[in-house]
């Protein structure tokens, strides 16, 4: 009986293991809050204004990786190649504008957080859900005025905002692009994405 016990407590331990989510995929339902935003804006608005782009800022790898494990040949691939790729390259040309307005420093952010929608799991593309807020606007001021643009897309991790696109998404062609940038303050938006 103590032996087909054991056996009976293995197997239970194998399945729940098989059938457990990706790792922290559970711990992805908490909304970021206000701080995180505002934290995470500020951490860009550095990057446009140094002209150095950091991962502090940025979704991190192995949360992308597990969400896209099955679903991309090479989800670290894509990581690396497109979307860190294409950050690097936004900062540039954001820094850029930034450069010909400047000097500028980072005066805020504005957010429409009626956009903050929650994306399931097996929704655009994910093995697990996350929320997601698009078009947030960052502004900088200096002598000329004041200079905005957006950060495209921005989903959640463990409680916390991330960039996930900065200049367009999709965009025309493989360079970095500037999302809808102003000569004003400009409102955030629009809704909708992933």
């Amino acid at each position: 009986m103590r032996k087909l016990f054991s056996s009976l407590s293995l197997a239970l331990a194998l399945c729940v293991t098989h059938f457990a989510p990706a790792a922290g995929a559970s711990t992805n339902g908490s909304r970021p809050s206000r701080a995180s935003l505002a934290s995470v804006a500020a951490r860009v608005a550095r990057d446009l204004l140094v002209d150095q782009p950091r991962a502090s800022a940025f979704f991190p790898l192995a949360p992308y990786v597990a969400m896209k494990t099955g679903l991309l040949t090479s989800p670290r691939g894509d990581w690396n190649d497109r979307l860190w790729a294409f950050y690097q390259l936004d900062v540039a040309s954001a820094h850029h504008l930034l450069a010909l307005h400047g000097p500028v420093h980072y005066a805020g952010y504005r957010a429409n957080l009626s956009s903050v929608t929650w994306i399931y799991p097996g929704g655009c593309e994910n093995l697990f859900g996350y929320w997601h807020l698009p078009g947030v606007r960052l502004e900088f001021r200096g002598p000329r005025g004041v200079v905005s643009l957006l950060i495209a897309s921005l989903i959640s991790w463990r409680g916390q905002w991330y960039v996930v696109h900065l200049g367009p998404n999709p965009r025309t062609r493989d360079a970095g692009e500037v999302d809808a940038p102003l000569l004003a303050v400009g409102q955030p938006g629009p809704a909708g994405g992933c």
